[in-house]
């Protein structure tokens, strides 16, 4: 798989907690960006480094975290965006997690959340 393609989750795959997510484990994000975390803290956020549409370090909301991916480094590569693994995890959220996802969606987003539009649950 390269940077290219897309990840598919499968159901089946094992779940973990973002809590278990140590330093230097890979993740992907809910927009599809992968990240490495840089922490090992426990928590509503994670200080992960960011492989998107701009290469940024800093905190990224728990509830963003989708799944831990395995990674391969390569250092030849002028980009330096890591290639990965089809190896990975589903990230089980605690309900701390999900009370803020929907704090935070609901407060910054309501129409674009809300289920009149279509979004929301």
């Amino acid at each position: 798989m390269n940077d290219k393609q897309a990840i598919v989750l499968d159901a089946s795959a094992p779940n973990i907690k973002t809590n278990e997510l140590k330093k230097g484990d890979w993740v992907v994000l809910a927009n599809g960006w992968i990240a490495e975390v840089w922490d090992n803290k426990k928590g509503d956020t994670r200080v992960c480094d960011v492989y998107g549409f701009e290469h940024e370090a800093g905190s990224v909301y728990s509830h963003d975290i989708v799944a831990k991916i395995g990674v391969l480094r390569d250092m030849g590569r002028i980009d330096l965006r890591p290639m990965y693994t089809e190896t990975y995890a589903i990230i089980e959220h605690t309900p701390a997690q999900l009370k803020l996802k929907k704090l935070v969606t609901d407060e910054a987003y309501p129409s674009r959340y809300s289920s009149k539009d279509g979004y929301g649950d």
